[in-house]
C-alpha cells in the first residue's frame, strides 16, 4: 500500500488545503482504440503523472494530501467475468494482467516521490466496469480498501466504490457491506454535524444535471434517485469524482448538492469525444491535464489548475 502515514483527527483547528487528481490512467495514451500506436510504452501518461508530482511538491504552504481519484492504470486486473462467459465487453477488451502489473508498477515509482500523505479511491480501469471480489482483491492487495472513511484535521472524509453502485451484478454481497456501511456513516454524520463532510469517488452521479439519462459517464438513473436525497440529508454538499476526462461543476436541482467532476491528469478527452464514446482522432480536448486545488474553512473552495 503506497499511502504515507496520516493521523486521523475529528477535531477542528484551522483552514487547510488539500488536492484531488484523477485518471493518471497509465498506458491509456497507448491504446489503439484511443488514437495511440499499441506499443507497451507508457512514456506519455509517465510524463503526464511527474507532472503531477513536481506540481504538488511545490505548492507552498505544503497540502495536507493527495486524493487520486480513480483510474490509476489503464489496464484492468485478473478476475473479471470473460465476455464469452456473459461478461462485459470491456473485460475481454482491458483485462491484461502483463500490462497491468506494469503499468502499476510505472505509477507506484513515480507517485512515490510525492512528499505528502496520498489516499486513493477506485476507477473502473481499477477493478472492472462490473466489479468482482476477485477483481477488486487486486487493487486492494495494492491501494488499500476499495470503500473507507477517516477523520482528516477535523472533517469526514468518506471514499465509496462507485462501480458497485452502477453495476454490482458479480459482487453483490460486497455492495450490500458498502451500502450497509455508507447508511451507518450518513446517520453519524447528520448527528456529529462535523465542521463538513465530503465524498470521493470515481464515477459521476452525473455531469449536466441529476435528471440526465444514463450513460457511461454517470451512474444509472435509478441508483442515483435513490442515494443523493440520502447524501442532501445527512448534510453532505460536495462530492468529488473523476472518469469524464473533462471538468464539470453542476448542483442538484434544488442547488443543495455540488458534483465536481475533475478531467484528468493523463489523456485528456474532447466534448466529442466524451459525447459519442470513442476516438476522433482530428479532436484536441480544450482540456489540459491538471489537479484540483481544495481550500478547507467555514466553507470548501475549489478550483483546477493545469500543469505548469
Amino acid at each position: 500500500m503506497l499511502e504515507k502515514k496520516i493521523t486521523e483527527q475529528s477535531e477542528w483547528c484551522e483552514p487547510f488545503t488539500f488536492i484531488q487528481a484523477a485518471d493518471t490512467q497509465i498506458g491509456f495514451s497507448d491504446d489503439i482504440n484511443w488514437g495511440g500506436k499499441g506499443t507497451g510504452n507508457w512514456e506519455i501518461d509517465a510524463a503526464h503523472c511527474w507532472k503531477l508530482v513536481e506540481n504538488i511538491n511545490k505548492i507552498k504552504p505544503t497540502p495536507k494530501f493527495l486524493i487520486i481519484c480513480g483510474d490509476i492504470v489503464h489496464a484492468m486486473p485478473k478476475g473479471l467475468i470473460k465476455y464469452s462467459d456473459g461478461g462485459l465487453l470491456s473485460s475481454s477488451k482491458y483485462s491484461n494482467y502483463n500490462s497491468w502489473k506494469s503499468q502499476n508498477k510505472t505509477f507506484k515509482n513515480i507517485i512515490d516521490n510525492i512528499k505528502i500523505p496520498i489516499l486513493y479511491v477506485c476507477g473502473n480501469h481499477d477493478i472492472g466496469d462490473r466489479p468482482t471480489p476477485i477483481s477488486i482483491s487486486f487493487y486492494e492487495s495494492l491501494y488499500g480498501q476499495h470503500f473507507y472513511a477517516k477523520w482528516l484535521f477535523g472533517i469526514r472524509i468518506i471514499v465509496i466504490n462507485s462501480q458497485l453502485f452502477n453495476d454490482s451484478s458479480d459482487a453483490q454481497e460486497l455492495q450490500d457491506k458498502q451500502e450497509e456501511w455508507l447508511i451507518k456513516e450518513l446517520s453519524m454524520i447528520k448527528y456529529k454535524k462535523p465542521k463538513h463532510a465530503i465524498i470521493f469517488q470515481h464515477q459521476p452521479w452525473f455531469i449536466n444535471n441529476e435528471d440526465e439519462d444514463t450513460g457511461y459517464y454517470n451512474i444509472r438513473k435509478e441508483i442515483r434517485k435513490i442515494w443523493l436525497p440520502r447524501f442532501k440529508e445527512s448534510g453532505i454538499k460536495k462530492i468529488f469524482c473523476g472518469h469524464y476526462h473533462r471538468n464539470s461543476t453542476v448542483l442538484t436541482n434544488d442547488k443543495k448538492l455540488e458534483i465536481i467532476t475533475t478531467s484528468a491528469v493523463g489523456k485528456q478527452l474532447s466534448q466529442n469525444e466524451v459525447n459519442y464514446n470513442k476516438s476522433f482522432e482530428k479532436d484536441i480536448s480544450d482540456i489540459n491535464p491538471g489537479m484540483r486545488v481544495i481550500r478547507i474553512n467555514d466553507n470548501i473552495n475549489h478550483n483546477y489548475y493545469t500543469f505548469v
